[in-house]
Formats: structure tokens, C-alpha cells, sequence
């Protein structure tokens, strides 16, 4: 009896404890799809939610922080279509991410910078996909090559609003 009594308590506190404090919470309109994280130093990372909402029929990427254990969730960035993060870097207090989305013929991307400080977010234009092949990490940018048969070009993106052609 003692015993039966024990597992009952134990059940019934497990099911009725709290969130601990810092705990991200969705809304039931969200189905999460994927996720992504990383780290912009060596005391703070980054997490992302690729998720549906369901009421407004967007895919959104939900940022999220880690700065010595302290969580914050920032505005979410909406897209038509399922986002995929390609890449990311860090630079200032700006995370600025490679993004593309699914059922685009040339597979086109957008830069997407988040203000880490403010929790405002930027898109840019797309950037065409045709004859993309890779993106190469540097420290505060970003290179996405293309190339066909005949020619090699190299775009580096530092954020949203600037990017430069490195080869023609």
C-alpha cells in the first residue's frame, strides 16, 4: 500500500510540474519542421524553428537565444514557402542567414539579418539560384558560388543589404 501510494504521488507530480523558467513555449498553430542552431560566441548560441502556422498559412523561422543560459525569443521571419537555412554568420550583433525555400525552379535565396540587440529582422531581394553549387563560411560574410561550363561566379554577402559580385 505504502509503495502504490509512493508511485501515485511521484506520477502525478511528474505530470503537473512547471516550465522551467526561460522555457520557449509555441502556440498549437505552429507544426515544427525543422530546426537549425549554431553559435555566435562563446557564451551565447542560436536556435531556429522552421515551423507551419497553421492559422496564417506561413512558414516561419522563430529565432531564439542562449546568452549564459538566459533564453529570448525574437519576432519571426515569414516566407511563402518551406525555408531551408543554407548558412549563417555572425557579425556585430547581426545574424545573418542564407536562406532558401523549397519548390523554387532555380532554388533562389534570400538573406535574411537579424538584429540580435533590437530583434528586428531584414530581408533582402532574392538572389537568382541558377548554377548555384556551394557557400563558403568566412568570419563576417558569406560566398555563394556559381558556375556552368564556362564560368565561375562568386557572390560575397555580409548582410541583407550588402552584397558583392567578386567575380564576373
Amino acid at each position: 500500500m505504502k509503495y502504490l501510494l509512493l508511485s501515485v504521488i511521484f506520477i502525478l507530480t511528474s505530470f503537473t510540474t512547471l516550465p522551467k523558467k526561460g522555457a520557449i513555449t509555441l502556440s498549437r498553430n505552429y507544426k515544427v519542421e525543422n530546426t537549425f542552431s549554431g553559435d555566435t560566441s562563446s557564451d551565447e548560441s542560436f536556435y531556429l524553428i522552421i515551423a507551419k502556422n497553421s492559422k496564417t498559412k506561413q512558414c516561419e523561422i522563430i529565432p531564439i537565444t542562449n546568452t549564459n543560459g538566459e533564453l529570448s525569443q525574437f519576432k519571426s521571419v515569414s516566407f511563402d514557402k518551406m525555408p531551408s537555412v543554407s548558412s549563417y554568420h555572425y557579425n556585430e550583433g547581426v545574424l545573418t542567414l542564407i536562406v532558401s525555400t523549397e519548390g523554387n525552379k532555380e532554388d533562389d535565396s534570400t538573406v535574411v539579418d537579424i538584429d540580435l540587440t533590437t530583434g528586428e529582422s531584414y530581408k533582402s531581394d532574392s538572389i537568382s539560384g541558377k548554377y548555384f553549387k556551394a557557400v563558403i563560411i568566412k568570419k563576417n560574410s558569406n560566398l555563394l558560388v556559381f558556375s556552368n561550363k564556362s564560368s565561375v561566379n562568386l557572390i560575397d554577402v555580409k548582410d541583407s543589404k550588402n552584397r558583392n559580385n567578386v567575380t564576373g
